[in-house]
């Protein structure tokens, strides 16, 4: 790096071994300068575009200009999902990104922060709904109840299963690894972290009292008995989250 660039971007700041070129540069959390083409960047993202060209206060009706190029913009993410954004937008067709559960949603975060655009947005979106079902269940409607986002609180149900309702696990981040291993967690420790309302609505839906056999072919309601739906999409499609 040359002395003019580490006066440019901090003394601490590198540049990314690959994404080097480009007129405009994006920081990592860790410090890494990723550099990309402001018009590419532009095409995938209304918040960037509105970032890169500013109307100018005053000027002119259509006049523009660029925000300080020289300087990098801080986007609030690690280099791990930086690193998968920019793999994603500079090929011609894009591929679902290659990380774990965490940082699949940190990924699908920036997305939805920076407005960016599908196919790039859709794919993180499948992407991360086929990471939650490998055991993320409830990671993401404990997410997803945080954001108040009903959309994917319903996807998370739609993709629970009867077993994992009733055994959450969480995966536990290492900060220094990006795979994480598995941890078994109390069934009522997790309803506890959604919303009051939000409880009560979804044991509504899930728990319900088992039927067994009597005589003559009648069956009767067990109340000593409960059983978990297993139809997890009429329970997605029946939840009305509120706050």
């Amino acid at each position: 790096m040359s002395s003019k660039e580490s006066v440019t971007y901090g003394i601490k700041d590198q540049l990314h071994a690959f994404h080097r070129y480009g007129d405009l540069a994006l920081l990592s959390n860790e410090g890494i300068i990723f550099k990309v083409d402001s018009k590419r960047l532009s095409d995938v993202s209304h918040v960037f575009k509105s970032m890169i060209e500013i109307g100018a206060a005053g000027g002119i009706l259509g006049e523009k200009r660029k925000i300080d190029l020289r300087r990098p913009l801080e986007v609030d993410t690690s280099s791990r999902v930086l690193e998968a954004f920019m793999e994603m937008i500079t090929v011609m067709n894009p591929q679902p990104p290659k990380l774990y559960f965490y940082d699949t949603l940190r990924l699908f975060e920036f997305c939805d922060k920076f407005d960016i655009s599908s196919p790039v947005y859709s794919l993180v979106k499948k992407s991360l709904t086929h990471r939650a079902k490998k055991g993320g269940q409830w990671c993401l409607l404990i997410w997803s109840a945080e954001r108040n986002d009903h959309h994917m609180v319903k996807i998370a149900l739609q993709i629970m299963t009867d077993s994992r309702f009733l055994n959450p696990r969480l995966p536990i981040e290492r900060s220094d690894d990006p795979s994480y291993v598995w941890k078994s967690v109390g069934f009522w420790e997790m309803m506890k972290r959604l919303p009051d309302n939000w409880q009560m609505n979804l044991l509504e839906l899930t728990l319900k009292p088992e039927r067994v056999e009597a005589y003559r072919g009648y069956s009767l309601t067990n109340a000593n008995a409960l059983r978990v739906s297993c139809n997890w999409q009429q329970v997605a499609e029946s939840f009305i989250p509120k706050r």
